[in-house]
């Protein structure tokens, strides 16, 4: 737990792309105590002035004072939230190098909740509902398509590129799997959350040090309204369901069994 100069409690919100991230945002923030936050520029922020010694047109910077800026950047930004309890939505908050600002400007001892989902169910999810942007991305970023290959079996290879967002995403296994980052990090599967919904948001509390909720999971709404399209998304990626429920996408429908296999040891290394 982070507790600020103005008396709030930070935490944090990560985790692959689709794996429910936004419904789990949603279902938090029925708590009376909790702000959680649309996605993010927070993070981008403070690594931006953290980075900002490598630029040649800076002078007399002062390491001190560019600390007590970045400490500063979470209660600065959420000066209008008067919630006791903010988790900052960013899906790269477990990134190594993100978690190592947040130890060197916010606490050795950051919460991140880190969501996941079986690596097939979640290329399958985005090339559902966002196959023509990952077509012009892949084309525009000239991937070079294998000919020998379905379009869906090109565009999850291109997902999959280390350059990719979905595997910068994943760096954070390094984090979580780190021995020295005990206590750091608690991991979501989606279907527990689809399966045992109170269960799940229990667990999330226990480890956040928060008194518990009852929650209702068949009236979900989000908090704040996302303008995708103007960041060039699909309109309706992050829609919520009202009602908690599984999606009616069908893996192998969009992934082939090729991709799952060779891509199935990344579930793995979540165990």
């Amino acid at each position: 737990m982070y507790n600020s100069i103005v008396g709030k409690q930070y935490h944090f919100l990560a985790g692959l792309h689709r794996s429910g991230n936004t419904v789990l945002s949603s279902i938090l923030n029925q708590h009376p105590d909790i702000y959680s936050t649309p996605l993010g520029p927070i993070c981008e922020y403070m690594w931006l002035v953290h980075t900002s010694d490598n630029q040649n047109v800076l002078i007399n910077t002062f390491e001190y004072r560019k600390k007590q800026l970045i400490s500063s950047m979470l209660d600065s930004y959420y000066s209008d939230v008067e919630k006791p309890i903010i988790i900052d939505r960013e899906k790269n908050w477990g990134h190594p190098a993100n978690l190592q600002m947040l130890k060197q400007y916010i606490t050795d001892k950051p919460k991140i909740i880190y969501t996941i989902r079986p690596i097939a169910e979640v290329l399958a999810s985005y090339i559902a509902i966002a196959s023509n942007k990952t077509i012009n991305d892949m084309r525009k970023d000239s991937w070079p398509e294998d000919p020998n290959l379905s379009l869906n079996d090109n565009l999850c290879e291109y997902l999959m590129n280390p350059n990719n967002k979905f595997m910068t995403a994943l760096h954070a296994i390094h984090s979580i799997k780190n021995p020295e980052n005990d206590g750091i990090f608690h991991v979501v599967q989606y279907h527990d959350l689809l399966d045992a919904p109170q269960k799940t948001m229990d667990e999330i509390y226990e480890f956040l040090g928060i008194e518990t909720f009852k929650h209702n999971f068949t009236n979900i709404r989000k908090l704040e309204k996302y303008d995708d399209t103007a960041a060039g998304l699909p309109k309706d990626l992050h829609k919520v369901r009202r009602k908690l429920s599984r999606g009616n996408v069908r893996v192998n429908e969009y992934v082939s069994e090729r991709i799952q296999e060779k891509y199935a040891y990344i579930d793995d290394l979540f165990k």
